[in-house]
């Protein structure tokens, strides 16, 4: 008698032994990612191929989307940590990405929406893998084009997408949103991506 699923469907045996070595190293560089925060069910998938996406700006979300796990809190969260930075691009040098993914937490408590953590980021990561393939998942920064022109300004990355909350209303800063890109899209350039619905 067969096997009762084809092998496409089948899910493959979790490889603890990596899934704990990755989350111990992430731990130690005081790092987040959005596989363990959303609680997907593939994280062992992706931990064992060395692949994450990194979520800056802390663990905790200002907004409370009911289809998220992300935990929540609207007060009381610590500022950006200065040393997140370097750490992502330890830990993603010490995986030997080639392509960093790198997502955050709504911080809607910052003025800047948490843009200047983005840049040093971009910064840091391009400074540690130059030929590494870079893709920034960022928040709507409430529609603050100042924010989105911050995190183009560190750049550029090969994708760049917002976030759009079903629940605000974005239409003004979606065309000033497109004009910064205009303008900061270089030859060859590609920070044009499609937006995420969403959280």
């Amino acid at each position: 008698m067969g096997p009762r699923l084809p092998h496409w469907l089948r899910k493959p045996q979790t490889a603890f032994a990596v899934l704990h070595e990755l989350k111990r190293d992430l731990r130690r560089l005081g790092l987040h990612t959005v596989c363990e925060s959303a609680r997907c069910p593939n994280i062992h998938e992706c931990f064992l191929r060395g692949a994450a996406t990194f979520m800056i700006l802390g663990d905790r979300c200002t907004r409370g989307c009911g289809f998220c796990s992300v935990p929540k809190a609207r007060r009381g969260l610590p500022p950006p940590d200065p040393a997140e930075p370097a750490a992502v691009a330890r830990m993603a040098a010490g995986m030997r990405l080639r392509h960093v993914v790198v997502t955050s937490v709504n911080r809607d408590d910052l003025a800047d929406g948490g843009a200047g953590q983005f840049a040093a980021v971009i910064r840091a990561l391009r400074q540690a893998l130059p030929e590494a393939r870079l893709e920034v998942l960022t928040p709507d920064f409430q529609g603050d084009p100042g924010a989105v022109s911050c995190v183009l300004e560190a750049g550029p990355a090969e994708s760049l997408r917002r976030r759009l909350q079903l629940k605000t209303l974005l239409f003004a800063m979606g065309e000033s949103f497109l004009v910064l890109l205009q303008r900061k899209e270089g030859p060859g350039g590609n920070e044009k991506g499609p937006e995420a619905i969403g959280a």
